[in-house]
């Protein structure tokens, strides 16, 4: 019988798998954010904090840029949003500092194909864990977090994001009419 070599994963890989692992204790969480402030400071800038307003997060490929940006543009003055990480930090962050979370869900098949043809060497076991451990953590914290179905944020974009807005505190005189193509404009630019 011939054996399969063993193929070592990719550095992406070991890196989401270490982080599953660690990504809820918060010796990780504060090493994590020490991390972004060192080695990525545009990362460093979404993640939650005392003076942000809104934290929006998800499982990549989860319409979080299509909501972030919906969102962005329908308030008439800036926001501050912790978006992007795709982390349970983001979530442990905002209900320590009482900040409005929401959270888009994406059906599992639909969310591992389209991150693999954008990260073709994360496994389809790693992404299975990284999805199964992010939904649990929210699922514990469900009542803080408002969770919000990709099919919405696409289909319904003016509803969803008129409720976001609400939970962050932007009046209705404060929003502007937006359209799902300068949303794409802007994911674009």
């Amino acid at each position: 019988m011939i054996s399969q070599p063993k193929i070592m994963p990719s550095p992406r890989e070991l890196w989401w798998r270490v982080h599953v692992l660690t990504w809820k204790t918060p010796v990780w969480q504060s090493l994590y954010s020490t991390l972004l402030r060192l080695r990525n400071k545009r990362l460093h800038g979404f993640i939650a904090n005392r003076d942000t307003e809104l934290v929006i997060e998800a499982f990549p490929r989860s319409a979080n840029t299509f909501l972030f940006h919906a969102i962005r543009l329908s308030s008439a003055r800036p926001l501050r949003i912790a978006h992007h990480l795709h982390d349970v930090i983001q979530i442990d962050r905002g209900i320590r500092f009482g900040i409005p979370i929401v959270v888009a869900i994406r059906d599992p098949l639909s969310a591992f194909v389209s991150y693999r043809l954008k990260s073709p060497e994360i496994s389809a076991a790693t992404m299975e864990e990284i999805y199964t451990s992010f939904y649990r953590h929210i699922l514990a914290h469900h009542e803080k977090i408002l969770l919000v179905r990709y099919e919405d944020i696409i289909q319904n974009t003016d509803k969803v994001v008129a409720k976001i807005l609400d939970l962050a505190g932007i009046s209705p005189d404060q929003r502007a009419m937006i359209s799902t193509d300068a949303v794409f404009s802007a994911i674009d630019a």
